[in-house]
């Protein structure tokens, strides 16, 4: 009977033993997991948030230029008519330069940085909203305060103020604009700008093989060449022809859009 009952006891030790050892080995298996992020047997793991990045702010569309370019004027014929049997010619044309390709330029700058040019009697305008934008000043209400009447004039529109430049000057100049009541100063300067130009005369024969019988150097602003010597003597007739323009800004390097002129050339 005593060796029954310490074999039984024996049995339930081993028992105990058996599913103390099974409940070790879950516990060292969900410890594992969650020190990996898993989420094994079924376990949840709350993720840690992101940290809001401090160096933020508001969007602001940046501020589109408005675009001053000049237009070149360029000249127009419908004829010439010129000497015949001589290649010096000193009547029947004339290859002027419209005065008109002569302007000035007004750059308007704040602290110290060029923000855009108006062109002198262009007709071009500009808000004081738009100039403040270029200068990162940014409000609700925008106005012209003070400006020079001889060479902006300030006109104003469902309650929004233009200004434009009306006439050349020397030195330096100010325009103040007001934002939300507080004043800046704006400095203009005024530069002189214009287009040279280039004449070639061309007998048109149907591309390829055109002719060129003269072609000009360059040519100021309110100039005329009234005298050319062409490559060779035409007989009496009428001729198709063309002349090739070539605008150059004021470096005389910088080429800008062509003209091609088409006149009838009378040689009599």
């Amino acid at each position: 009977m005593q060796e029954n009952k310490e074999k039984k006891n024996s049995n339930i030790l081993t028992i105990i033993l058996a599913v103390a050892l099974v409940i070790v080995v879950i516990l060292l298996m969900l410890k594992s997991c969650q020190g990996n992020g898993g989420n094994a047997g079924g376990g949840t793991v709350t993720p840690t948030p992101v940290d809001i990045d401090e160096n933020q702010g508001v969007y602001v569309k940046p501020e589109t230029p408005i675009d001053r370019s000049k237009n070149v004027t360029l000249p127009g014929w419908g004829s010439f008519t010129i000497p015949k049997d001589t290649t010096h010619i000193d009547k029947g044309f004339e290859f002027h330069n419209p005065e008109q390709n002569t302007w000035y330029e007004v750059s308007i700058s704040y602290g110290g940085s060029a923000l855009e040019k108006l062109i002198v009697d262009s007709g071009n305008v500009a808000t004081a909203e738009h100039y403040a934008k270029l200068a990162n000043i940014r409000g609700e209400k925008y106005e012209f305060k003070s400006w020079n009447e001889n060479y902006f004039n300030v006109t104003e529109e469902e309650g929004v103020q233009y200004i434009s430049a009306i006439g050349p000057f020397e030195g330096e100049e100010e325009i103040v604009i007001a934002v939300d009541g507080q004043e800046y100063t704006f400095k203009v300067n005024c530069s002189y700008e214009l287009y040279y130009m280039t004449f070639a005369l061309y007998l048109d024969n149907g591309g390829e093989n055109d002719e060129l019988l003269y072609e000009s150097g360059l040519v100021k602003p309110g100039n005329y060449i009234q005298t050319m010597d062409i490559s060779r003597a035409l007989s009496a007739g009428s001729y198709k022809a063309y002349v090739y323009i070539q605008p150059y800004r004021s470096d005389k390097v910088s080429k800008t859009n062509t003209g091609k002129v088409v006149i009838d050339l009378n040689v009599g």
